[in-house]
């Protein structure tokens, strides 16, 4: 059952109202490919801001409206199914085959050929993705941690609920539409430990790649648009992303921005004095859920809105329009961020600048409404307002944004209302060009990049460059350009620059040869594949003793480990060429390297895609790259498997997502029907371990969650301590022994005694002991004592 569940409710959400699209003539304005794409975004509406909006205000009643809102969705499927027409489709499907040459490749240059041959290599990036989503275990950390038990909270109370996990805080992290969505598939299977979302979040990524295909076919040409997606797949943060994080609500973020930008060009580009109703409210609708889905939402309302807004003041009062650009600035003042405060207020000046250049280029291409157009300026405000409506819940109720029974500081309410995550250290100047170096951004397309941009100018693709510049400065600002998946909206852009670059300095049939050959390296910076070929190699109890720093230095260890194992087989000789290639295409964080390092690597790398390109023009290059691109995965998922690819998930999530033993020994400790069903206190990194167990954790690594114990924070008698435990159903504690958490966890003992109670016999035993090597995990029982033993 839950094997049809994963194929049939994102089949929904991602078809089933498309039915309803194509009968309404409201989207008689849209082509069919354009109401197919949007038809996910109907699905999110339905599935996310109806329920957000009836869980806030009604008491129950959730999971029958999920329930009602998949039978339509699955009517829905079954109409497009039935009664589409035969020529739309069907009809199309022996012209597309007899268009596609992909078996009879010539030397001579074919437009419509080299097209179809590019379009099938991206097919089989697509498909090694979706293979890897498909056997990977579901292991993604927050979504385990977070996302999910709220999931769960919410299915279990029937509505949204008011206060978070932990005390009588509003709910506003996680954003409360991951959760909603994760709770559709929760009230549709009517079970919480259903993996009906395996393919959660692959539909989005797809349409995604489609309409940005879209968006760049219409502003250049169909090659250019197809060799943006091809890079775009190929990129090794893409990859990493489906083996870490595919469950993240990022590819909904993608998808969601991708339709902002896309109807942002169709408005601004109408050339009608009337706004198009249709465009304005699937733009405003977009929005709005990039807000419900993440916090960071806010950073790209910033940058499109002002767009759209040009569409609606006249000329004289279009600056007007610019005033959502500040915003930056105004933060920067109420919010003072020590010491990124000169960064905040030069950048907020420069993207004002940025702004104006905009504005002055935009007035070229765009319509001139005759007269403000209050109606639709209205009509956009209301659709946008649905985005808050939560934390306006919050804000109503409590009278503010942060937890109102301690004291927060003004930084953590900033952080916990709109997930501004401010970095008080000193940046690195590298920092400044991640978006250029950074190795899980393709740094040995360095050369192309910078050209790119160039280029970009030299075309006035001033909308692109705005996007791209305007939120990366925010990224680097307000997220302290910490985590490069939160550049994962953008990348299409870089992507499309990359190949504007490669086309100037390439000429075009040596063009199509060094993209191609680029695939190549998608091997070489494969993360995953270096991973699990260490652990082949090496066993996982060699390459754990190698890591103390948790998955982030694993990933280098290992990818090291695996390749200089790899150059010991293949020739000493070419040692350094090896090395070379492992530095341009192994990730790390940017800071880490050497910049100028980096700098001659990834022109280095530049110039070895043009050589690889000449070297590669060969009507056997196609089946060279399509077996490299498939094979080495498939000798991955047996040999792990141990002959069965469908066993991948089990030994993957035992070797690489153990993390210290937690697999293997805590959670089917914790899965015996011998023990109590009590919720679990944790102190140290166990993603998953709510999921695989099927009970109500609370990790209090880094401080999370220690506010629940505020009552008995100071309290010093131990039976007070024992009751407090009891009476809240505490019944284990497990504790990581790590360099780390054990040194956390002592400064944790200093301030408060209330975990001293872990060491007295009388009230906890301990059940689970660490072995150093296998498991280093303790777990602690709570005992039954009597009342005349307190």
């Amino acid at each position: 059952m839950d094997l049809l569940f994963t194929f049939l409710i994102p089949a929904v959400y991602t078809f089933g109202y498309y039915f309803i699209i194509a009968k309404l003539n409201f989207f008689r304005n849209l082509s069919s490919v354009e109401r197919l794409v949007i038809s996910p975004l109907i699905g999110l509406i339905f599935i996310i801001l109806l329920p957000t909006i009836w869980g806030l205000i009604m008491p129950s009643g959730l999971k029958f409206l999920q329930q009602f809102i998949f039978v339509i969705g699955l009517f829905g499927l079954s109409m497009n199914i039935l009664f589409i027409k035969q020529k739309e489709i069907i009809g199309k499907i022996p012209s597309i085959i007899k268009n596609i040459k992909f078996w009879h490749l010539k030397k001579n240059f074919n437009k419509n050929l080299y097209f179809s041959a590019t379009l099938l290599l991206l097919i089989i990036l697509l498909f090694r993705l979706v293979l890897l989503n498909f056997l990977r275990p579901i292991s993604d950390p927050d979504v385990l941690e977070s996302y999910l038990p709220f999931a769960r909270t919410i299915y279990f109370n029937d509505h949204i609920p008011l206060y978070n996990f932990y005390n009588n805080s509003p709910m506003t992290i996680p954003p409360i539409g991951g959760p909603i969505f994760f709770g559709f598939f929760y009230g549709v299977t009517n079970s919480i430990t259903s993996e009906a979302f395996k393919f959660a979040m692959l539909p989005y990524f797809l349409a995604s790649i489609v309409i940005f295909f879209l968006l760049f076919k219409k502003l250049l040409d169909r090659n250019i648009a197809l060799f943006a997606c091809l890079i775009f797949v190929s990129l090794p943060l893409v990859e990493d992303f489906f083996f870490e994080a595919a469950l993240y609500p990022d590819f909904i973020f993608l998808y969601l921005f991708a339709i902002s930008t896309y109807f942002t060009i169709k408005i601004i580009s109408d050339k009608q004095k009337k706004l198009s109703l249709d465009n304005l409210c699937i733009f405003g609708f977009s929005l709005s859920l990039l807000f419900l889905i993440k916090y960071q939402g806010i950073f790209l309302w910033i940058v499109l809105l002002p767009i759209v807004f040009l569409k609606f003041f006249p000329q004289k009062f279009k600056v007007l329009a610019g005033l959502p650009i500040i915003v930056p600035f105004f933060i920067s003042k109420i919010f003072p961020f020590q010491s990124q405060q000169p960064y905040i207020m030069y950048s907020a000046i420069f993207i004002i600048l940025l702004h104006w250049i905009l504005i002055h280029k935009q007035n070229q291409i765009a319509s001139q409404s005759e007269r403000f157009s209050i109606f639709s300026f209205l009509l956009l405000l209301l659709i946008l307002s649905a985005g808050f409506i939560f934390v306006l819940r919050n804000y109503l109720i409590f009278g503010g944004l942060n937890d109102t029974r301690l004291e927060i500081e003004s930084m953590r309410v900033l952080t916990r209302s709109l997930g501004i995550i401010p970095n008080t250290r000193s940046m690195h100047i590298s920092y400044l060009f991640t978006i250029f170096l950074a190795q899980d951004l393709g740094v040995y397309y360095l050369l192309f990049k910078i050209i790119g941009f160039i280029e970009a100018v030299k075309k006035r693709l001033w909308i692109f460059i705005y996007i791209i510049d305007v939120y990366f400065i925010y990224w680097f600002i307000f997220l302290g350009a910490e985590a490069s998946r939160w550049l994962l909206p953008v990348l299409p852009f870089l992507s499309l620059f990359i190949v504007i670059g490669a086309q100037k300095i390439i000429n075009k049939r040596l063009l199509i040869y060094t993209l191609w050959g680029s695939l190549i390296f998608t091997i070489f910076s494969s993360r995953f594949f270096f991973w699990t070929l260490a652990i082949l190699i090496y066993g996982m109890n060699k390459v754990r003793s190698f890591s103390t720093g948790g998955l982030n230095n694993l990933s280098i260890t290992t990818e090291k480990l695996a390749y200089i194992n790899l150059l010991n087989y293949v020739n000493q000789i070419f040692r350094e060429v090896n090395k070379l290639l492992f530095v341009i295409t192994s990730r790390s964080e940017v800071y880490n390297e050497n910049i100028i390092t980096l700098l001659f690597y990834g022109i280095g790398g530049s110039l070895l895609l043009i050589m690889i390109g000449r070297f590669l023009r060969t009507r056997y290059l196609l089946p060279i790259l399509s077996v490299s691109l498939i094979v080495p995965y498939l000798f991955i998922f047996f040999a792990i498997g141990k002959g069965n690819p469908l066993s991948f998930a089990t030994y993957e999530r035992q070797d690489i997502f153990n993390y210290w033993g937690l697999t293997t020994f805590v959670v089917p400790l914790m899965s015996k029907k011998n023990y109590s069903q009590g919720k679990i206190l944790v102190f140290g990194l166990a993603p998953g371990l709510s999921y695989y167990t099927n009970r109500q954790v609370y990790n209090l690594n880094y401080g999370y969650g220690l506010d629940l114990f505020s009552p008995i924070f100071n309290e010093t008698d131990i039976s007070k301590i024992y009751n407090f435990f009891q009476q809240n159903n505490f019944d284990y504690f497990i504790l990581l022994e790590n360099t780390d958490t054990s040194g956390q966890f002592t400064k944790l003992k200093i301030k408060t005694h209330i975990f001293d109670i872990l060491d007295n016999p009388i009230y906890f035993r301990l059940i689970l002991d660490t072995d150093k090597e296998n498991n280093l995990w303790k777990v602690y029982q709570l005992k039954k004592v009597s009342p005349e033993m307190l």
